[in-house]
């Protein structure tokens, strides 16, 4: 059976991470990683503009109300901005 999963089986360091480019849009350097279960918990390098994605897409996942998410959106821009 084909490796389905793709990323890094351990966690990289800061170091690396930013060396390395977003997975997902490929444009930028990454600002994080991201371990997602169905992908066997690998860790895939994102770009600060995709965090914030996908940190939206998982508070609306979880019908979080617009008004607290946008506030917890503001918050998390303000505190990890680069």
């Amino acid at each position: 059976m084909p490796r389905l999963a793709f990323g890094l089986e351990k966690r990289p360091t800061h170091r690396q991470i930013w060396e390395m480019r977003c997975f997902r849009c490929g444009a930028k350097p990454s600002y994080a990683t991201w371990s997602i279960c169905a992908n066997d918990n690998r860790h895939v390098p994102i770009c600060h503009e995709c965090d914030v994605a996908l940190n939206r897409a998982a508070l609306r996942f979880m019908r979080v109300s617009k008004a607290r998410l946008e506030a917890l959106m503001r918050r998390y821009r303000r505190r990890t901005a680069a």
